[in-house]
């Protein structure tokens, strides 16, 4: 991702890449945005995040310039964070989807045609499809594993191949994501496929959770993962870093279940909500699951229990 947007690409157009020798905090990008008006800006979900926090802290101080087009990329963008970006900034933020297997983006919104919530379309000379466990592919709108083909895919891995055999198969990339399209086309990520799990017979995507709780007022980041209950059987446990102006405890944790249960299939509401000041992520700004996994759950079923 920062290959291409800080290199390649705009070389291939001609175009000024200026780039930040430290972590973008959100002063500098501001003021680097006022003095020099780049046009658009390369960042990960993570990062956009925080420069909407920080303007939303500052009341108002924090300027993108004269920005035409925030690109996203590194993790999947949740719809809530696209518009409230949009809102506060007036400009688009266009997600797209790749992998280091395919150098860069394969799946991504356009100007022309983008859709809140989605990776975007399938970019001109590549190929995708969402298939089954037996690599067959499934209608649209039900979730599977999603491969890709195209110029810019990787032979496979040096002096791996075990992995190679498992990963890249027949010219089509074995991604390990989730994937469903929706009737116009576009993809909508589900999460890896180690992050699914069922619950009542039926697979749950933690993505789709994570996005219907981030469309409530209430709530600022959050995270959802499966954990066990008394009779060790496979439940949703949410971790949410609650917006500023709300006081976590049962009460919000009653309403946000009702909210998840009222927009999406009742099965896929959270059993436990866990408030917390902040999520684990790594050195580019991507969530850490398997740190939540670690922590687990640390209150019985729908106990109304304020958590520790």
């Amino acid at each position: 991702y920062g290959l291409g947007a800080g290199l390649i690409f705009p070389l291939a157009a001609g175009a000024q890449t200026l780039l930040l020798p430290g972590q973008p905090r959100t002063q500098v990008v501001s003021q680097l945005m006022d003095a020099l008006e780049p046009t658009v800006l390369f960042a990960t979900p993570s990062q956009y995040g925080q420069i909407l926090a920080d303007a939303t802290a500052q009341s108002g101080a924090t300027s993108l310039g004269k920005l035409r087009a925030c690109v996203s990329g590194m993790e999947a963008l949740p719809a809530a964070l696209e518009a409230r970006m949009t809102a506060r900034f007036g400009v688009e933020v266009l997600a797209g989807y790749g992998l280091s297997e395919s150098f860069h983006f394969v799946i991504a919104n356009r100007p022309d045609r983008r859709k809140l919530g989605s990776s975007g379309v399938v970019l001109d000379g590549f190929q995708a499809r969402v298939v089954d466990d037996q690599e067959r592919p499934v209608p649209d709108g039900d979730i599977g594993a999603l491969q890709v083909r195209g110029p810019s895919i990787g032979l496979g891995y040096f002096h791996r191949a075990a992995e190679t055999a498992r990963v890249f198969r027949d010219k089509w990339l074995h991604t390990g994501d989730r994937y469903f399209v929706d009737p116009q086309g576009f993809y909508v990520h589900c999460g890896r496929e180690d992050d699914l799990f069922k619950v009542s017979g039926k697979w749950v995507s933690p993505v789709e959770i994570e996005h219907t709780l981030l469309a409530h007022a209430a709530v600022w980041e959050c995270a959802v993962v499966g954990a066990e209950d008394e009779n060790g059987l496979t439940k949703p446990l949410a971790f949410v870093v609650p917006n500023v102006d709300r006081e976590p405890g049962p009460d919000l944790e009653r309403q946000l279940m009702a909210f998840v249960k009222k927009e999406i299939a009742p099965y896929k509401y959270p059993r436990w909500i866990e408030f917390v000041n902040e999520l684990p992520k790594g050195a580019n700004g991507n969530l850490l699951r398997y740190k939540l996994l670690k922590k687990g759950r640390r209150r019985s079923v729908d106990s109304g229990a304020t958590s520790p």
